[in-house]
């Protein structure tokens, strides 16, 4: 029986041949076999390993039907938990005969009180110069998923499908983009009891989220000023104990907008409402131009502690001019946040631009940016990372990921 791996894991990606000389099984029949957590699946007869060097593995079949036995084994500081799919219960043995495709995933769990997270790793992040550091003072790098709007796509954005996020894609940030206009909180305020579960969700998972104010069509942030006061006091009020969230203000200011007459002004307004209520907590602030006129605010920097400026780019519209602008800010000791960016172009579609995004990815990685790559929705456009119809509670396999997914991905977890 010859066994191919692919993986489909939360972890390490490999890719591997191996041959099981054991029974055969039923024809056209596959296994998956996934860990989440720190630990490995073998097999008996010998052939399935599957964790630490390779956490995942998909086993297609030819012949007649044989039996496994699989083990779950956790390494140094984990421990078993149970089964999902094929097998079940907590036993870390589990005997099963393949008849049909099917699917095996072995939980295993830190020993750690509340388990091992970015979170509890990092702690109450901060700003030193132009870097973003953990709570030890170490130079850090977030890396995650945006939503596209909550009002069109949160049913994307639920405990499950965050969950496989954090443990699959290795996605330490993620971002509740909550539109303002277009038919959101403006005209449509519930859209704010989505952004609170999404809140929740990532601070039970032990992740950081964005809380993003996501003006775009409305050009200038000054347009609901009042309405972005009120939101980010009550944001604050409810999750500013949390190290866990970051307050974005102004997604992307753009039109007739400049930073000195219309963005740092509320942008002041905005913090001193956020600062009122939690000191500590970063905030985001949008640059002009869709985010990228960074060096206009590098030249005329916000007073205040932990606040950094936004970057959007788009891998097929945005090349050397906007990396040398970031370069600038940092020079000028602007802390910079690419809390937006897409393996397309500006409109969403066209590519995969994929030379241009590892260019700029391997950018940030060599500067500790942190990022978060728009977007995690099925819409029928390059930037989106599902393909149309996705499980919406995660466990994507490949085929369920567009081509910009599969790269994000990779990059994600490298």
């Amino acid at each position: 029986m010859k066994i191919r791996f692919r993986t489909f894991s939360f972890h390490h990606l490999v890719k591997c041949i191996c041959v099981l000389s054991a029974g055969i099984l039923l024809s056209g029949c596959q296994l998956d076999v996934l860990v989440n957590g720190q630990g490995k699946v073998t097999s008996e007869p010998a052939g399935i390993d599957c964790g630490l060097a390779a956490t995942g593995c998909t086993i297609k079949t030819q012949g007649a039907a044989s039996a496994f036995r699989l083990t779950a084994l956790a390494a140094d500081g984990y421990h078993f938990s149970h089964w999902e799919g094929a097998c079940s219960g907590s036993e870390p043995v589990c005997d099963l005969q393949i008849l049909l495709p099917a699917r095996v995933i072995a939980h295993f769990q830190s020993n750690s009180p509340g388990g091992d997270t970015v979170v509890s790793r990092y702690g109450q992040l901060r700003v030193e110069g132009s870097q973003l550091v953990s709570q030890q003072g170490t130079p850090i790098q977030l890396k995650g998923m945006s939503s596209h709007g909550l009002h069109w796509y949160g049913h994307y954005m639920n405990h499950d499908a965050m969950k496989w996020l954090r443990d699959d894609w290795h996605a330490t940030v993620l971002r509740a983009a909550m539109y303002t206009a277009e038919g959101g909180y403006i005209s449509n305020p519930a859209i704010k009891d989505k952004v609170i579960e999404v809140v929740e969700n990532a601070i039970a998972l032990g992740v950081y989220v964005i809380i993003d104010w996501h003006i775009l069509y409305d050009n200038n942030p000054n347009q609901y000023k009042t309405q972005a006061k009120a939101f980010f006091r009550e944001m604050a009020q409810r999750f500013g104990h949390a190290p866990n969230v970051i307050y974005e203000i102004a997604n992307e200011p753009n039109g007739d907008v400049t930073w000195q007459r219309d963005i740092k002004p509320y942008a002041r307004e905005v913090i001193a409402e956020i600062r009122a209520v939690d000191p500590d907590n970063l905030i985001l602030v949008g640059t002009g131009t869709w985010s990228q006129d960074v060096h206009h605010a590098a030249d005329d920097q916000l007073a205040g502690r932990n606040l950094m400026y936004v970057v959007h780019f788009y891998a097929g519209t945005h090349g050397q001019w906007l990396r040398d602008r970031i370069d600038y800010a940092l020079s000028r000791g602007a802390p910079v946040f690419v809390s937006e960016w897409g393996a397309s172009q500006a409109s969403g579609d066209g590519g995969v631009y994929e030379a241009d995004t590892r260019t700029w990815v391997a950018f940030m990685a060599n500067r500790k940016i942190s990022w978060a790559n728009w977007s995690l929705a099925d819409k029928q456009e390059t930037s989106a990372a599902l393909a149309p119809g996705a499980d919406t509670r995660g466990g994507w396999q490949s085929w369920e990921l567009s081509a910009s997914g599969r790269l994000v991905r990779e990059l994600m977890r490298q």
